[in-house]
């Protein structure tokens, strides 16, 4: 929960990472990062660069609640369905605030304006990621949760606002990383990176107050938070590196993508049969076992058990989902392969179906001992993506394959300014 002097020191870092040639930063970093503070304070000047969703500023996000995942369900068409379609708002809000700063940044030809829509972008990203709001935000809860558990000597939200980038060393020799070639792709990897250094972020927030619990070393104590703040300067580093390289029309170049690179906006939770994923939402590039060990993430391909690098795993359930929006145009295939994890799978059956510009375009059985696995090709990948899998006595978990999403090279050519 930064203050003006430590959005400015957060911004001063990440600007120093940034070769920002003949562009004046210097307003950027003593007020424009601090702007999303100000509106309501002075509605009609800081009017033109405040955003909103639902009337909800993007300064002030929602969270993204399991509840509808894991707690209501209802009796439909003969077996159990959940009760409400779940809404991930925060990725609606973030992803529409990304889109409408980004777009601000890049086409707006005025340098100096450039900057004050770049400022409320970094001054966002510095609140999720740097102490107190970190325990909010996608999969976080609200800022007193921990104060209610009247575990801590000293409220655990007066602790984290103590904390300060004020007099830390700065991050230096990290080289900025590029977030796309174009808004979407930006708005798509700069989600994925918002909402994993978010979650660091929060888990470093509970490593502090830990520490400071158990009376560890100051060591101890300050490590969490210098994680903490390398998340946000080097994230804030990258949108910049990001934002002026479109405006000078120097995108990235087109890239293939494993869907494990990609945060989703609609996940499963739960499922029957064992304990690996009764309290756990998905693996990434790893499975469980039934007592929620980790192991490979393994299916059988033609006989034999066949072990995959990248890849989900999931628990299977009446009905889940993994579903990720994609850019329309970026890229030309994917493939997969989907299966069932031998070591838990049972004789109930699967039905999987697979989702493409937000229509079923194939549905498939997977069973143990008839068809435990499919090969996935789909050409054209875009808009919303990924799978739905139901079962009327579910047990087992599914496993995707090495997922990739090849590019497509003849994309068109992003908008730049200079």
């Amino acid at each position: 929960m930064p203050n003006s002097r430590e959005h400015s020191k957060l911004t001063a870092n990440a600007v120093a990472l940034v070769d920002s040639g003949n562009i004046p930063v210097a307003e950027l970093i003593k007020e424009y990062c601090n702007y999303p503070d100000f509106y309501f304070s002075d509605p009609e000047r800081f009017g033109p660069y405040y955003f909103e969703t639902d009337g909800i500023q993007f300064h002030y996000p929602p969270d993204t609640p399991y509840n509808d995942l894991y707690r209501y369900w209802t009796f439909r068409n003969g077996c159990l369905r959940r009760l409400h379609k779940f809404r991930n708002d925060n990725y609606i809000h973030m992803t529409n605030g990304f889109r409408h700063y980004l777009t601000k940044c890049i086409r707006t030809e005025d340098s100096e304006e450039m900057l004050k829509f770049a400022g409320c972008l970094l001054h966002v990203l510095e609140d999720a990621l740097f102490s107190l709001h970190a325990l909010e935000g996608p999969g976080g809860t609200d800022l007193m949760f921990l104060d209610r558990l009247d575990f801590f000597e000293k409220p655990p939200t007066e602790q984290l606002v103590e904390i300060s980038p004020l007099g830390m060393a700065d991050v230096a020799g990290y080289i900025p990383r590029s977030l796309g070639s174009s808004i979407d792709e930006t708005v798509m990897n700069l989600y994925t990176e918002y909402v994993r250094k978010n979650r660091d972020s929060r888990r470093c927030c509970f490593q502090f107050l830990m520490a400071r619990y158990n009376h560890s070393s100051p060591e101890e104590i300050s490590a969490p938070v210098r994680q903490m703040y390398y998340n946000t300067v080097t994230l804030c580093a990258d949108v910049l590196h990001t934002i002026l390289n479109l405006r000078q029309g120097l995108p990235a170049k087109a890239r293939d993508y494993f869907l494990t690179e990609i945060e989703p906006f609609a996940f499963p939770f739960g499922g029957s049969g064992s304990m690996a994923f009764r309290f756990r939402s998905y693996g990434q590039d790893i499975n469980f076992d039934r007592q929620g060990n980790p192991v490979s993430l393994t299916t059988i391909v033609n006989g034999k058990k066949t072990v995959f690098q990248y890849g989900f795993s999931f628990g299977v359930h009446y009905e889940n989902a993994l579903l990720f929006q994609l850019p329309e145009g970026m890229f030309s295939s994917f493939t997969a392969t989907i299966g069932l994890a031998p070591d838990i799978a049972t004789k109930n059956p699967v039905t999987v179906k697979m989702i493409n510009h937000d229509s079923v375009i194939s549905s498939f059985i997977l069973e143990l001992h008839d068809g435990p696995s499919q090969e996935i090709a789909i050409p054209s990948p875009g808009g919303v993506f990924g799978i739905q899998e139901f079962s009327d006595c579910p047990s087992g978990t599914l496993i995707i394959g090495q997922p990739l999403l090849k590019a497509n090279r003849f994309a068109p050519e992003p908008f730049h300014i200079l």
